[in-house]
């Protein structure tokens, strides 16, 4: 049986057991007051290897959760919040965190704190400053600026938040945080506020992150909106042919009414814009369809679809030692 605890702390890990050591020992410094009624749940994405002694000897309550296959970060998140929330019943606060270090363990205290007394269901961490290189910058820039015009909303935070028992309860049956934690948090209108923070320094390696993995990253938070996405681009393209319609029907009255009209120039023009409206109808009609045949799949549900992705489950529970 689980022992009671008030907060359980989620973080996915894929080979990285020394960055993790260094966060437990953090996170025991940083809430040495609650530490006798914090757990972890630690979700190794298919690493492949063995449990490491540091955890039969900590003073800590964690759970190791093995991936049957490599999932990745966000459905690992998913996966390691649904388990959470079923084998946890009792607990009052959930957190999502990163193993490596980037997210402080010194922010939990202070997620908690900023969720209660604003008396929201959620609270992320919203980084105040990026320290990374200037293409990832640039590509981070982008990748916001394109996320609200392609959804009409604004995203400024990653995975590091927290959440209450009732709104985790809800947010484990939301089918889009398999897809992208964040994004779906938004989409599914649960309240939530932000509190400013810094980012951390990796306690150890390099990130397994490469720039494809992080453009991935961004066409998956789009992703969430696909009906919003499809519907604005299906607008667009419509508001585009109209453009282009105008343009034809312009050309040809100066050819027809005016003596400004270049030998061979109409033509041209013509049939090249005619081609741009044949390719925005079909990019419409294309995106409609897909849309619509996505939504004759059956959505995943986490809160029951994580069962099938746990390999192994070791608890190393203070009351077990």
């Amino acid at each position: 049986m689980n022992a009671t605890l008030s907060t359980v702390i989620i973080t996915p890990l894929y080979k990285d057991w020394e960055s993790f050591q260094i966060l437990l020992q953090n996170l025991e410094k940083e809430l040495s007051g609650q530490w006798a009624s914090t757990g972890l749940v630690v979700v190794d994405d298919f690493s492949l290897e063995p449990v490491p002694d540091f955890l039969k000897e900590s003073n800590a309550q964690v759970e190791v959760l093995e991936l049957i296959r490599n999932m990745g970060h966000q459905k690992a998140i998913a996966i390691g919040l649904a388990h959470a929330v079923a084998s946890y019943p009792d607990a009052q606060n959930f957190v999502v965190m990163d193993s490596d270090g980037e997210d402080q363990p010194k922010d939990v205290a202070r997620l908690l704190g900023e969720m209660h007394r604003k008396k929201k269901g959620f609270c992320f961490a919203r980084r105040m400053k990026r320290t990374e290189g200037p293409v990832f910058r640039i590509l981070y820039k982008l990748y916001k600026q394109l996320f609200g015009f392609l959804t009409g909303q604004r995203i400024s935070f990653g995975n590091f938040c927290c959440m209450d028992a009732v709104t985790a309860q809800r947010l484990v049956h939301v089918s889009e945080i398999w897809l992208h934690f964040s994004s779906a948090v938004i989409k599914s209108k649960i309240p939530y506020t932000t509190l400013p923070t810094h980012r951390g320094s990796r306690y150890r390696g390099k990130s397994k992150m490469n720039y494809t993995s992080l453009i991935n990253h961004g066409l998956s938070a789009i992703a969430v909106y696909s009906e919003f996405v499809a519907v604005r681009i299906t607008l667009l393209s419509v508001i585009m042919s109209a453009i282009a319609g105008i343009g034809i029907l312009s050309i040809v009255a100066i050819k027809q009414f005016t003596q400004l009209a270049i030998p061979g120039w109409t033509s041209f023009v013509v049939l090249g814009l005619a081609n741009l409206i044949a390719q925005f109808f079909s990019l419409g009609l294309l995106l409609s369809f897909v849309i619509l045949s996505a939504k004759t799949i059956r959505n995943i549900d986490p809160s029951q679809a994580y069962k099938n992705y746990i390999f192994t489950r070791r608890q190393l529970a203070r009351n077990e030692r």
